[in-house]
């Protein structure tokens, strides 16, 4: 059923499970209380790890719907709600430490980008990372506390993953040039 922690290639969701996802995503959406669990499992880490076939459900689901809304050049109140999902989805997995700097600044760069952005966005950066990079609890670590947190300088994401953001701010830098040195100043002085 591909319950799996694994996300598998974005074209094998488009053919084989895509009524599976749109059925989760139309569950957790009517329930409030799936949704706070979903957030309450993402606050305490690697526990959204667990969660990964309802996070990626989300993301196929909108990768899906996003790209009939490009191909009706439309803006509507259902383009606002997959927005709303999306940021749902971003800042879940965010919180979760699902995604390392600087995708976790997808976040903030959202409400800014078109719904072709978006779509590049999801797939370039998000799916195809999170498919290389399998949301796993391996990837946390205990501190002496307890706490279980993921090492920043174990995760740092290959230029394939940050390219297409990089690109998108780099053309539209008069609106979104404030994010270029919060997300891209320190890899590239790490590198």
């Amino acid at each position: 059923m591909y319950n799996g922690l694994p996300w598998p290639d974005e074209d094998f969701t488009k053919q084989v499970s895509i009524e599976r996802e749109l059925y989760m995503r139309g569950a957790l959406e009517s329930c409030a209380v799936a949704r706070a669990a979903l957030r309450r499992a993402a606050a305490a880490p690697p526990a959204l790890c667990l969660a990964s076939a309802l996070l990626r459900a989300t993301a196929a689901t909108l990768l899906h719907r996003l790209r009939a809304y490009l191909d009706r050049h439309t803006q509507s109140a259902e383009m606002a709600k997959e927005r709303a999902a999306l940021t749902e989805l971003l800042s879940t997995m965010t919180l979760g430490q699902l995604l390392p700097h600087p995708l976790n600044h997808m976040l903030e760069l959202a409400p800014e980008l078109t719904a072709s952005e978006i779509v590049q966005v999801l797939r370039d950066c998000l799916w195809n990372y999170t498919r290389d990079h399998v949301p796993s609890p391996a990837l946390f670590a205990c501190d002496s506390t307890g706490l279980h947190w993921r090492d920043p300088s174990t995760c740092k994401p290959p230029a394939t993953y940050t390219d297409t953001l990089r690109l998108i701010i780099q053309k539209r830098i008069s609106k979104l040039g404030h994010m270029y040195p919060i997300m891209f100043l320190n890899l590239e002085k790490e590198s």
